[in-house]
């Protein structure tokens, strides 16, 4: 689905009819002790997906307490039809580390301040971390090759029949490789050079995987432009 449609369903107006010009969702801060009577809050919570109260901890600090600040405590009232429990709970961790790192340098510019908690960063991979460039084991119809002269005979590519009575159909790595290589001299019988780029138009099959195979061999890079037809065959 284009995110444009996207856009224009949930921001259409409340006769259904004509798009507004509404956000996608209202979001609302209030300081706890400034925050609306309860009436008030509860009239207009169908017109507003996410509520962040934020108070300040009541309790005293204790002599022991490392930190001369008071706590924060979030309250969040949200949409659940727009909102699961798991993004909330990612949403106010960006926001608390946010308020965290805020706090710890005053004259920090918003658009420095890190969102990404310490948990999540565990789950990014290091920018830092060898990627092997240098065991590269060569281009991929290469290695295609390679494995074809090893077991020609085993299934590479198998195309499954949609309609009754006809049986699916698979092709090994010997058909691939040979396929292909024909494809390629062709290419290059037709002056394809070294870094062109071939337009393939195909659907998803057999021909496809032989048309980029054949592209690469010869050189050139490729570019799919073919459709599939996700309404009567499953993706």
């Amino acid at each position: 689905m284009a995110f444009s449609d996207l856009v224009a369903y949930l921001g259409r107006s409340k006769a259904g009819t004509q798009p507004s010009d509404s956000p996608l969702f209202h979001i609302r801060f209030y300081n706890t002790p400034d925050a609306p009577p309860t009436h008030f809050l509860s009239a207009t919570d169908n017109n507003t997906d996410l509520t962040i109260f934020v108070a300040l901890e009541t309790t005293k600090p204790s002599l022991r307490d490392s930190s001369p600040l008071p706590a924060l405590k979030l309250l969040v009232r949200y949409n659940q039809l727009l909102f699961s429990t798991e993004r909330i709970s990612f949403l106010i961790d960006q926001l608390s580390q946010i308020v965290i790192d805020a706090a710890s340098n005053p004259n920090k510019a918003v658009g420095a301040l890190r969102m990404l908690t310490e948990k999540q960063l565990q789950l990014l991979p290091d920018p830092s971390t060898d990627l092997h460039w240098s065991n590269f084991g060569g281009p991929i119809h290469e290695i295609f090759a390679t494995n074809a002269v090893r077991h020609p005979q085993r299934p590479c590519v198998v195309e499954t029949s949609f309609s009754i009575g006809r049986s699916d159909r698979v092709f090994t790595y010997q058909h691939i490789h040979e396929s292909s290589n024909i494809l390629a001299h062709y290419l290059i019988s037709q002056n394809v050079a070294r870094g062109d780029v071939v337009m393939v138009y195909a659907h998803r099959g057999v021909d496809l995987v032989i048309a980029v195979m054949g592209i690469l061999k010869a050189g050139a890079t490729f570019s799919v432009i073919g459709m599939v037809l996700c309404a009567y065959y499953p993706c």
